[in-house]
């Protein structure tokens, strides 16, 4: 029986190949997405794209009821710019931000998906090149543990 899941980041490495594994595997794809031209033209089979807009709030609520699954991997690329401050405020608040509003906007469908997968980061580990990390491993003390540790809260 085919599911209906909502998709944010699905023009990202990961996203693409998750949108042709569930298209793939006759599932109804429902993708948030900031380009959706430039989504359409990247990813061929998706019932329908979405404006990923923080002022969309009331279109992501009609999406996300009754939706099976969310998966989100949304967020800035880390490699995208030059880390100024203004750019590594982005890259923590399209994580941060956006996670915040999608559970928000869930807790307020009558229909709540089943599961909620979110995407988080190796870069919560400290860096280095010989040491080996668990999950019961202390996060690193750099930019991209802090953004990880901040969006997984």
């Amino acid at each position: 029986m085919s599911k209906k899941i909502v998709l944010t980041g699905a023009t990202g490495l990961i996203g693409k190949k998750i949108c042709e594994l569930l298209i793939k595997r006759g599932d109804e794809v429902i993708v948030f997405t900031r380009s959706p031209q430039k989504a359409k033209s990247i990813i061929p089979g998706v019932k329908e794209f979405v404006k990923w807009d923080l002022k969309n709030l009331e279109e992501w609520k009609v999406k996300l009821n009754g939706a099976d699954s969310v998966i989100h991997l949304a967020g800035e690329n880390v490699m995208g710019s030059r880390w100024t401050n203004e750019y590594k405020t982005k890259v923590l608040e399209s994580r941060t931000l956006t996670t915040q509003k999608l559970i928000e906007v869930i807790s307020n469908v009558e229909h709540k998906p089943e599961s909620f997968i979110c995407a988080s980061a190796v870069g919560y580990y400290p860096y280095s090149e010989t040491e080996e990390f668990s999950e019961d491993s202390k996060p690193g003390n750099h930019f991209l543990a802090k953004v990880t540790k901040q969006w997984e809260q």
